[in-house]
C-alpha cells in the first residue's frame, strides 16, 4: 500500500512530489526566504508556468548562480560573470547584481533584499486576483 496517494496506489506523480518533498527538505534555505514557512502556493497561481517554475527555483536556491555551480563542478569560479563581485548566490543575482538592479529599475521595480519575498508574495497574489476577475 502506497502511503502517498489518496485510494494506496502508487503512481509516478506522487512519487514525483515525494521526491520533490526529500529535495527541498534537504535544500539550505536561502537567507531571502528563510523566514517562508512554504512555498506550496506557486503551483496554484494562475500564472504562466515559466513563472512558477522560475519562482520556484528562486525559493528553493535552484538556479544556477555561480556559487551554487561552484559546489558541484569543482575548478568553478563563484564571481558574478556580468559584475565580478566575489560572490554570486540567489540573492546577488536577483537584487544586489548592479545589472539586476538596472533590469528591475527598467521594469520599475524598486525591491530590497528585505522586501523581495513579500514583492514576490504580492505579485503572484495580485496576477492571480486579476486572472480570476
Amino acid at each position: 500500500m502506497w502511503h502517498h496517494s489518496k485510494d494506496g496506489r502508487f503512481l509516478i506523480k506522487s512519487a514525483y512530489f515525494v521526491a520533490g518533498d526529500l529535495d527541498t527538505q534537504r535544500l539550505p534555505s536561502t537567507s531571502l526566504f528563510s523566514s517562508m514557512p512554504s512555498w506550496s502556493f506557486i503551483w496554484s497561481v494562475i500564472v504562466p508556468n515559466k513563472i512558477k517554475v522560475f519562482s520556484w527555483k528562486i525559493c528553493t536556491n535552484a538556479i544556477p548562480t555561480s556559487n551554487n555551480l561552484m559546489n558541484i563542478i569543482q575548478g568553478t569560479d563563484a564571481c558574478c560573470p556580468l559584475c565580478q563581485s566575489i560572490h554570486e548566490d540567489i540573492e546577488h543575482a536577483v537584487i544586489s547584481c548592479p545589472f539586476a538592479r538596472q533590469a528591475l529599475a527598467w521594469l520599475g521595480y524598486r525591491v530590497t533584499a528585505q522586501t523581495l519575498s513579500h514583492e514576490l508574495v504580492e505579485t503572484i497574489a495580485a496576477s492571480d486576483a486579476l486572472t480570476m476577475a
